[in-house]
């Protein structure tokens, strides 16, 4: 057997391990791309010089920060969603165990 093959199989561990974190990877390269994407679409307004000016710079600045922070506050209020949710479902199976 080919040892690079545990790799792909979804059931082995270092698979998953290596899949996911090729995931997170990928998830963060399209999250920086957005914020670049949005933060210049917002703050650059016209081409008149090939240098970004410093209210341009100070803009992006402060809009990559606001969307990283509200990113994050979001990941985060997600994740405890999904804890209460699964605790939740836990505690009903117990209950119908008693």
């Amino acid at each position: 057997m080919d040892p690079g093959f545990n790799a792909t199989v979804p059931n082995s561990t270092d698979g998953q391990v290596s899949l996911g974190e090729e995931q997170r990877k990928r998830e963060m390269v399209r999250i920086s791309q957005d914020i670049t994407q949005f933060c210049f679409d917002f703050c650059v307004n016209n081409f008149r010089t090939r240098d970004v000016d410093q209210i341009e710079a100070d803009c992006i600045t402060h809009c990559a920060t606001k969307y990283v922070s509200t990113h994050s506050r979001a990941a985060t209020v997600f994740t405890n969603q999904q804890l209460l949710q699964m605790q939740n479902q836990i505690e009903q199976m117990m209950a119908q165990f008693k």
